[in-house]
């Protein structure tokens, strides 16, 4: 081979890698995007259900508190899985 085709070559090469790591990319912003939308749905129920909670008066059943401990924990594991994927 030529110079000139061991240069063409490496840029073939080159291109093939960027537009696979494009693709892969794209991919993982379109996944990214539709967990944040989940996440972001449970962060809203979480929401109430803090909110609603704290307007009630006195104690709050150790179910209750499991169920909204549950639900933060499934938010923080979301935003961590989402920030390893960016």
């Amino acid at each position: 081979m030529s110079v000139k085709e061991d240069m063409q070559e490496m840029l073939n090469s080159l291109k093939r890698e960027r537009d696979e790591l494009r693709v892969q990319i794209n991919l993982l912003q379109k996944e990214a995007r539709e967990e944040w939308d989940e996440l972001d749905d449970t962060w809203h129920k979480l929401r109430v259900k803090v909110n609603d909670v704290a307007e009630e008066s006195g104690e709050v059943g150790s179910d209750v508190f499991a169920a909204i401990k549950l639900l933060g924990n499934e938010v923080k594991t979301g935003l961590k899985r989402i920030k390893r994927t960016l």
